[in-house]
């Protein structure tokens, strides 16, 4: 498991720096 720090959360999407928007169902299973 990765640990990433997301630093904006939007309607189930996290910014995480550097590496643009992700979803967070998806982050959570990487």
């Amino acid at each position: 498991a990765k640990k990433v720090r997301i630093t904006k959360i939007r309607g189930g999407w996290g910014y995480v720096r550097g590496g643009g928007w992700v979803n967070l169902a998806y982050a959570k299973r990487v």
